[in-house]
């Protein structure tokens, strides 16, 4: 199964992210069919390579241990291709649990940017651009958060806090799970006259109006 996620990895270095046998948390067994609702505002699944059976969406998902680490969301099949179960890591499902309990919806991170495309080396060379890996702004919605930032079309974004981008998914994902109300730190190339020069913008993110469309985030 996939390890990019905390809360999806069955590993011995793991040292939370599930529940333990027996453990009793009424509020995550009623999150487990929530979360299975409202995938689409959260975003992310985990890729799941156990077969997950029709009726199993909402249900947990363990490991060998009897550790529940994810919720059970969905599966692709056809008929020459083997399974793809997804699911909803259960370190996210608390997340969703906890948002809840507290306002009775989930909210997303926003900050009002569309991203045009991913730098990639081919690009790099084709265009004498300073970087071979970030992505491109296509947009900034005026009034939104990297507007009053001082984000730029055409800026290249190659890290985002401590995070190096290496695409626009990757981008999407980050932005989308910071809390509202964070601030990430976009470090970027911005094209000037005659060079590059790289800045830091500070972000402070804003709940995404409803619904937020498009690639942007």
């Amino acid at each position: 199964m996939s390890n990019t996620e905390p809360g999806m990895s069955s590993g011995p270095r793991q040292t939370d992210g599930w529940l333990e046998p027996g453990q009793t948390n009424v509020q995550l067994i009623y999150i487990l069919f929530l979360a299975s609702l409202v995938i689409g505002v959260t975003g992310i699944v985990g890729i799941v390579l156990a077969y997950i059976n029709r009726g199993n969406s909402g249900g947990p998902l363990v490991d060998a241990a009897g550790r529940v680490i994810g919720i059970n969301t969905a599966v692709v099949s056809g008929p020459e291709a083997a399974p793809i179960g997804f699911a909803i890591p259960i370190n996210k499902a608390k997340r969703i649990k906890d948002e809840l309990i507290a306002r009775g919806r989930v909210s997303r991170s926003w900050i009002g940017v569309r991203f045009a495309r991913a730098i990639t080396p081919q690009l790099a060379r084709q265009y004498s651009l300073p970087t071979e890996r970030g992505v491109l702004v296509g947009s900034v919605t005026p009034g939104g958060p990297a507007d009053h930032a001082g984000l730029q079309r055409y800026d290249i974004v190659v890290q985002i806090n401590d995070d190096q981008v290496t695409g626009v998914d990757q981008t999407l994902q980050i932005i989308v799970t910071a809390r509202v109300g964070s601030k990430l730190n976009l470090r970027v190339w911005r094209p000037t006259e005659d060079r590059w020069e790289q800045h830091v913008v500070p972000i402070v993110t804003e709940e995404a109006p409803s619904p937020a469309a498009g690639r942007g985030t």
